[in-house]
């Protein structure tokens, strides 16, 4: 997949970004916001060899599994997609291992949905990481936290 699509995502300059940007982002994010970020899990057929199929074994999936980072720009289109790694990489480790840390420039602005836990290597480019509040534990979000979410850089 990576060999084919490779040549297709195109990182943005920021000045076009920033011209093209929805308004939802405009008013409600910080005008920073560069890339919103995730993994994905692809299954993949069972490896005859040993040592890669327990590299690509989820215990989580059940299955072989291959994992991918992947970059949307605020308009929605795709900026960045990563090497395919097995399971057994955290979302960490996999955008530590990818190219995507050099993309980012200072005061640039990385959405995610949940806890990559990056915020260490994304500040080497001087850059910054927000996320979503979460509903862990609770029926709902309180009335504040779906604030803070509609703004979330304020």
């Amino acid at each position: 997949m990576y060999e084919i699509l490779q040549p297709l995502p195109c990182w943005p300059e920021r000045d076009e970004l920033y011209a093209a940007k929805p308004m939802v982002f405009r008013n409600y994010f910080d005008c920073r916001v560069t890339v919103i970020i995730d993994c994905f899990e692809l299954f993949i057929d069972r490896p005859s060899n040993m040592t890669a199929r327990a590299q690509t074994w989820s215990n989580y999936k059940h299955h072989n599994t291959v994992k991918y980072l992947t970059g949307i720009t605020p308009q929605g289109t795709i900026s960045f997609i990563s090497n395919g790694r097995g399971e057994r990489v955290s979302d960490k480790h996999q955008t530590a291992n990818s190219k995507f840390i050099s993309k980012l420039i200072h005061e640039d602005l990385v959405l995610d949905d949940r806890v990559f836990e990056i915020q260490d290597l994304v500040a080497i480019a001087s850059a910054e990481v927000q996320y979503p509040a979460f509903t862990r534990g609770k029926g709902q979000l309180s009335a504040t936290e779906v604030e803070a979410d509609m703004c979330f850089c304020c």
